[in-house]
């Protein structure tokens, strides 16, 4: 089935998800759009989630996607905020070491998930001999109150843990881009 065609489909079987995941629209300055991976193509990777998930072919004891099923629902509960990180920032921040002390407690959660949309060609992976753009960070908080510290399970999923503290992060390949997702646990 093409993208169109999916699109359509999408939209007429489930049309408050088609608009909670495709209704915001970010208009950008003219000299900035060629910067970033374009908005549909960043929101198809939700929409294939759901659509993958509603058909049965998503393992929930995989952690990542527990951890995306978590992001996603935070995303359409708090309607996703979106920030845009603009190329000479994020170059800079690229340059910037970082305290060796930074806990979780030293960030301050405005919003509970939030996506920051990276300049095309700035974070690359090499797949297959291939470079591919890491076009966006997902981030989400998730409660203390019900996690295990020793397997960092919540109530309905399994996070796999990282040695970074309580950060985890976790990392999936797509057809288009790689995307980062990150969780903290908050203390």
């Amino acid at each position: 089935m093409t993208t169109t065609k999916l699109d359509k489909v999408f939209q007429q079987r489930c049309p408050q998800l088609h608009r909670a995941i495709f209704g915001k629209r970010y208009i950008l300055p003219q000299y900035r759009s060629g910067d970033y991976q374009d908005q549909d193509t960043l929101n198809r990777q939700m929409q294939g989630w759901f659509v993958s998930a509603s058909l049965g072919r998503l393992s929930f004891s995989d952690e990542l996607n527990s951890l995306l099923l978590i992001n996603y629902a935070l995303a359409l509960r708090y309607d996703r905020p979106t920030l845009f990180c603009e190329r000479e920032l994020a170059e800079a921040l690229q340059r910037t070491d970082l305290p060796s002390d930074l806990t979780v407690a030293d960030l301050n959660f405005k919003w509970p998930q939030l996506r920051i949309i990276l300049p095309l060609n700035l974070l690359t992976t090499n797949r297959r001999g291939q470079l591919c753009s890491v076009t966006y960070l997902d981030m989400c908080l998730v409660n203390a109150a019900g996690v295990d510290r020793q397997s960092a399970r919540t109530d309905s999923c399994r996070i796999a843990r990282t040695t970074t503290g309580n950060r985890v992060t976790l990392s999936r390949k797509s057809a288009h881009a790689d995307m980062i997702s990150f969780a903290w646990i908050d203390q």
